[in-house]
């Protein structure tokens, strides 16, 4: 979300790390600057949803990771992340004219599942189309759920004090 890059401090790192703004009604503009990126040699990371969710469920994802795996041929890697709620803090404010929160990790552990290489179907190449994008999106996004849960699952297991075990 571009409007993160406007935040005092988060907004700097951002840009220092070299991150892509998107804006919205402009997501072809990133997808630009990702593959140009990718053709350097560059690795992106794409978060599907496109902003921070509240721990509980994923909100509907974008069709941008699997357009430009397609388009640049690119693999695609699913990855996972659960960060436990006592790690986590919701943050709420007012930015932009609207009402905004997200829930965002400040200290303790991060737990991090990589998933295989997700294929690419040579079907989705030839017939590229938004239905044929949204049904390897939805496919991918439900690999990434599975590697969320086992996330969450190495947590209890490990750091049973986060759970009261």
């Amino acid at each position: 979300q571009a409007e993160t890059f406007t935040l005092p401090l988060g907004g700097g790192l951002l840009a220092l790390a070299d991150q892509i703004p998107v804006y919205v009604g402009r997501g072809r503009e990133a997808l630009d600057a990702a593959k140009e990126k990718l053709g350097l040699g560059h690795s992106v990371a794409i978060f599907p949803e496109g902003r921070l969710n509240d721990g509980r469920r994923f909100h509907r994802a974008g069709v941008g990771a699997a357009l430009l795996a397609v388009e640049s041929g690119a693999p695609l890697v699913p990855v996972g992340f659960y960060v436990p709620q006592s790690c986590a803090r919701t943050i709420r404010g007012f930015f932009h004219n609207r009402h905004t929160f997200g829930r965002w990790q400040f200290g303790g552990d991060c737990f991090v599942r990589f998933g295989d290489v997700f294929e690419i179907p040579t079907s989705v190449s030839e017939k590229l189309n938004y239905r044929e994008l949204r049904r390897l999106t939805e496919k991918m996004m439900a690999r990434v759920a599975e590697l969320v849960q086992q996330a969450q699952e190495e947590a209890r297991r490990i750091t049973p004090w986060y759970w009261g075990v």
